[in-house]
């Protein structure tokens, strides 16, 4: 069972709990329900959310995938990690 509530994996993340719902809603980190339906959140999850967040602010990309501004890239998360492919 996660121990971690939505607010704490925001705050170790450094985003917003909204972002930590959306990032759960899309499959990207895994949530789970405690005994009165609250979200819980591993350790795991909150620490590939953070890098997740830190590279797409670095690399100016959306969460689905589409570039911020003119980078002319697009990053898709896939099973292995970040794919980069020219748009």
């Amino acid at each position: 069972m996660g121990d971690l509530t939505v607010s704490q994996v925001a705050s170790i993340a450094g985003c917003h709990f909204n972002t930590v719902k959306n990032y759960s809603e899309r499959g990207v980190i895994q949530e789970m329900r405690d005994a009165n339906n609250f979200r819980r959140y591993s350790m795991e999850d909150a620490l590939k959310l953070k890098k997740i967040i830190n590279f797409r602010q670095r690399a100016g990309v959306s969460i689905d995938g589409t570039p911020d501004g003119t980078l002319g890239h697009t990053f898709v998360l896939g099973a292995s990690g970040f794919a980069s492919k020219t748009n």
